[in-house]
Formats: C-alpha cells, sequence, structure tokens
C-alpha cells in the first residue's frame, strides 16, 4: 500500500488497514488491534504551522515497512531554539572560566589539546567536550564561534596572530607574572593641534538664563565674549585651553598643544579642578599665560585674581544658602565666570595702558605746538607732572568702559 502525502507537507502518513474477511452467508469488515491504529490526517487546507500543531508529525519511509510508534518529533523551531539555549550556556560557562585564570590563552590550549586527545582515543567521549565541539561547531547560531576563534592560538587578546600586534599603533603591557602575554593598551596623546585642543560645546559654561538674554555667537557663545579689546582673541583663546579634567587619552599628563604658527604666540593646557582651595584658584590664574605679552606687574594680578575669587565665593555661598565651604565646589558656569572676569580685568588694563601711552605722546606734541617747538626737534624734551597723568589716565580708563557697557569707575594713578 502506497504512502499519502498531504499539500504543502514533507511528511508522509499511511491509512488504515482494513482487512475484510468474507464467511458463508455475509461479509463484515473488523479493524486491526488498537495498538496499530493511526487516524489519518485529513487533506484540508490548513497552513504549515497550523497542521504541525493539529496533527503529530511522524515521518515515515517511503520505502520499508509501516513501524508504529508513540513518540513524535518537535517542531523544527523548539529544536533550534532548544540548541541555541545550550550553545548559550556552554559559551557563558566558558568565558566565565576563562576569565578567573590569570594565563587564560594557556590554560585554553591546553584544555583543548586535552579534549582533543581524549576525543581521539576514548570511544566515549565526556558530554562538556562534546558541548565544546558542538559550540565550535559550524552549525548557524547566533552564539557559536568558528573553530579559528576558540581552539588556535590566535585569539583576539593574546597570541602572535592577534590584531592587536598587527596594529603599529597600539601598545602593549607585560604581564606581572613575566609571561609572553600581555594586554593592549591604548597609545596615550602627548600632542595635540589646536583646534583639537579646544572645547567644541560651550553649553555648560554658561547659564540657561545668560544663553536665552543674550544673543549667541556662531561657536554657541554669547555674544560679550566676543570683546574689541587689544589681543582679546589670542588670550580669549589661551582661557579657553584652561581645563577642569583631564581626558582620559592623555594619561594623566597635559599633552603638549601645536601651535599653526611656529613662530607665533605659544599655547598651553593649564588644569583648574572644579574643587579646590581659593589659594589654589588664585595662583591659577596669576601663573596662566594670559596677557603674558601685556607684562603687566605681578601686583595687580594678584589683586585682581583675589578680588574676583573673594566675589565669587560670596555668590556660591548665596547659592547654597550661607554654607560656607572651605572648598568651593563651583559649578561648570561658576568656574567659567571667574576665568573670563579674571580675563576682562587684564585686558581692560592692558588696552587702557595701551591708550595712556598714545594719549601722554599726544598730549606731549600739543604741549611743544604750544610752545613753538618743532615735533622733530630732539634737543628739548617735554614732560607731563603727576596732575596731567592722572587725567590722561582717569580719560583713557572712563572712554574704554564706556564703550565696553561696563559700570566701572575710573581710578587715578595715585590709588594703584
Amino acid at each position: 500500500m502506497s504512502d499519502i502525502r498531504f499539500s504543502a507537507s514533507n511528511h508522509y502518513t499511511r491509512p488504515v488497514p482494513i482487512s475484510i474477511s468474507s464467511t458463508e452467508n455475509n461479509k463484515h469488515v473488523y479493524l486491526p488491534p488498537p495498538s496499530e491504529l493511526i487516524p489519518p490526517r485529513p487533506n484540508i487546507a490548513l497552513s504549515k504551522d497550523r497542521k504541525r500543531r493539529l496533527f503529530p508529525l511522524v515521518k515515515y519511509p517511503s520505502n520499508g515497512p509501516y513501524v508504529p510508534s508513540n513518540d513524535t518529533n518537535a517542531p523544527v523551531e523548539f529544536t533550534n531554539k532548544a540548541r541555541d539555549e545550550i550553545k548559550k550556556t556552554l559559551y557563558m560557562m566558558n568565558q566565565e572560566g576563562s576569565s578567573n585564570n590569570s594565563n587564560n590563552s594557556s590554560i585554553h590550549r591546553h584544555r583543548h589539546n586535552r579534549e582533543r586527545s581524549n576525543t581521539s582515543f576514548d570511544g566515549n567521549s565526556s558530554i562538556s567536550s562534546m558541548d565544546l565541539r558542538s559550540l565550535h561547531s559550524k552549525d548557524s547560531s547566533v552564539f557559536s564561534l568558528s573553530q579559528s576563534q576558540m581552539t588556535d592560538g590566535s585569539s583576539i587578546f593574546t597570541g602572535d596572530t592577534s590584531i592587536c600586534t598587527q596594529n603599529p599603533y597600539m601598545q602593549r603591557i607585560p604581564a606581572s607574572n613575566g609571561s609572553n602575554n600581555s594586554v593592549p593598551m591604548i597609545p596615550l596623546v602627548t600632542e595635540i593641534r589646536l583646534e583639537h585642543a579646544m572645547p567644541s560645546n560651550f553649553l555648560d559654561m554658561y547659564t540657561k538664563s545668560t544663553l536665552l538674554t543674550n544673543r549667541l555667537l556662531p561657536n554657541g557663545r554669547p555674544e560679550f565674549t566676543n570683546r574689541a579689546l587689544i589681543d582679546w582673541n589670542l588670550n580669549d583663546v589661551r582661557s579657553l585651553l584652561i581645563i577642569h579634567e583631564l581626558r582620559p587619552e592623555w594619561g594623566n599628563n597635559l599633552p603638549k598643544i601645536i601651535a599653526p604658527n611656529p613662530h607665533g604666540p605659544k599655547y598651553r593646557f593649564q588644569l583648574l579642578p572644579l574643587y579646590c582651595s581659593d589659594e589654589f584658584i588664585i595662583q591659577s590664574l596669576v601663573g596662566s599665560d594670559l596677557y603674558l605679552e601685556a607684562n603687566l606687574d605681578h601686583e595687580f594680578k594678584v589683586k585682581s585674581a583675589t578680588y574676583i575669587v573673594k566675589t565669587a565665593r560670596e555668590r556660591h555661598e548665596l547659592m547654597n544658602r550661607g554654607t560656607k565651604e572651605s572648598f568651593m565646589n563651583l559649578q561648570k558656569f561658576e568656574w567659567r565666570n571667574i576665568i573670563e572676569n579674571y580675563l576682562l580685568n587684564l585686558a581692560v588694563e592692558a588696552q587702557c595702558r595701551y591708550d595712556f601711552k598714545n594719549n601722554c605722546n599726544e598730549f606731549k606734541k600739543w604741549k611743544m605746538q604750544q610752545l613753538g617747538i618743532s615735533v622733530h626737534d630732539t634737543r628739548h624734551k617735554i614732560h607731563l607732572n603727576l596732575e596731567e597723568k592722572d587725567m590722561v589716565w582717569q580719560q583713557c580708563q572712563a572712554f574704554v568702559y564706556k564703550r565696553l557697557n561696563l559700570d566701572w569707575k575710573p581710578d587715578s594713578l595715585n590709588e594703584r
């Protein structure tokens, strides 16, 4: 009796055998024993998945005798899922065991060689070695690995043919136990170009109200950060190189900054943490390169830095409801405000001194003309007294303050 194949199915089934026995008076039909009864699957229009759930999936060979059995095969997707779960469990167990050993590669290679030797000499291999072979097999699974990744000496972390040794930019740290194994290390940055040293985001350097109430420059900073003062752009860049923390790739050292022009002004990083003492902030500001070319006297720098830090502490305590701290734990915008105020003080001072020098020369020329002396006559020198110098100085200050919309009051030379 030939097998019947239902549509859209790769499984075969046999019809129920029916025997007919004849007697003298009548014919009767009898069925085989119940153990041989298998109900046929109706050839109805069902999907493949629906048929697998409704009817037992028993494969019978097209040739050969019919052997009744009560065993059924699970759906294919269940089998694949179970296989993947077993492989995943074995893989995680193998990874945990490898991470607990200091000499991962040698132990792993020794273990694998021992398993291969046990497999070749012993016909009844252990379950663990069979599972490892199935884990390393080429069966398609998201958890299976290739044989070369797990059994060869070339590992992604150790071995002569690893990706770490093939990369000339990767350095290696020798192991503490003196073995040939080593840990890959990212090369440290010792030099950096100026454009890469500059910060790219300034949002945390200013309060939200400041960013909302002021026009912003193309780089995202408020408009008041661009001042029409002498050497402002140069020193503004230098102020942005004052950082509050080190980058991970620097390796606890400040790298050297490569300027675009080797013969131009110099740039360098300076570390000023958010949490430090007032004295350290003052020393850092005074020792910075801000307006280095202006040759401002040290006393003025210390006086300006001390006043700015004192004012910043008062604002900080007011924000913290009067809580006094030995070390201020500054926020990023408070920290940046101290630097910019110190920069503005030095810039205004340098601008006033530059204008004062030029205005004094013009005043001397005017006095020479009043006395009928030629400007090119070097035999006669005109000097300004203290009152005249003080007048010129206050005029220079008032003009700069007004131009910058600053509510500062001019001081006299005697008060300095």
